[in-house]
C-alpha cells in the first residue's frame, strides 16, 4: 500500500505505557481536522449551548482523527472532524442527563 497522506511518528518521541508497539502513522495535514473541530464547536455554542473551555478531539501532541484514520483523503478529513466532534458533544450532553435522572 502506497501512504500518501500519512507519516510515520517517531517511537522515541511519544510514550505508549506498553499499550502499543507498533508503527503509529498521522494524518500530514492536522490543521484540517482541527477546523473541523472547531466549526463544530462553534455550531454547537450557536444552535445548542455553551461550551466553556473544550478541546474535544484536539489533542496536545496529535489529534484523535488523525492518528486513528491516517490516510483519510484531505477533503473528507474536516467534515469527518466535524460530525465526529458533533457526536462526542452529543453523547456528553446525553451522559450528563442521565445522571442527573438517577
Amino acid at each position: 500500500m502506497e501512504y500518501r497522506y500519512s507519516t510515520i511518528v517517531d517511537p522515541s518521541t511519544y510514550e505508549t505505557e506498553g499499550l502499543y508497539e507498533g508503527i503509529l502513522r498521522v494524518f500530514q495535514n492536522q490543521e484540517i481536522e482541527d477546523l473541523g473541530v472547531i466549526r463544530a464547536q462553534e455550531d454547537w455554542r450557536k444552535h445548542v449551548a455553551p461550551l466553556g473551555f473544550k478541546r474535544g478531539s484536539l489533542g496536545p501532541q496529535w489529534n484523535f482523527l488523525s492518528v486513528a484514520f491516517p490516510e483519510t483523503l484531505p477533503e473528507r478529513m474536516e467534515v469527518l472532524a466535524y460530525f465526529n466532534e458533533f457526536i462526542f458533544l452529543h453523547d456528553d450532553i446525553v451522559e450528563a442527563v442521565d445522571k442527573a435522572k438517577v
